[in-house]
């Protein structure tokens, strides 16, 4: 069995075209009720913004950013806090990072 490097599968993986049915309203309603159950279990400051990349097709993450954005019951300071505060308060060394 030859090995291929995980770059190649993560690039044959995100190649594939993503069905209509996926990038529909529903997909946009599942996102939403997962945002808002997890901003009723937890305040926006123990949220992070996470991504299966390379292996997780784009779609997933726009569908995620498009979901913060929308969640009524976060402000600007909330996204910036999920999108790159929180995980630089968790992570110290992630602070020089861009």
């Amino acid at each position: 069995m030859t090995s291929v490097p995980v770059n190649e599968i993560a690039t044959a993986l995100l190649s594939v075209p993503i069905p209509p049915t996926l990038r529909d309203a529903g997909t946009a309603r599942r996102v939403a009720r997962s945002i808002n159950c997890l901003h009723r279990l937890v305040p926006s400051s123990q949220i992070l913004l996470a991504a299966d990349y390379p292996l997780a097709r784009e779609s997933g993450g726009a569908s995620t950013l498009d979901g913060l954005e929308r969640h009524a019951g976060f402000d600007d300071a909330d996204r910036r806090a999920i999108e790159t505060g929180n995980p630089r308060r968790l992570f110290p060394r992630l602070s020089g990072a861009r």
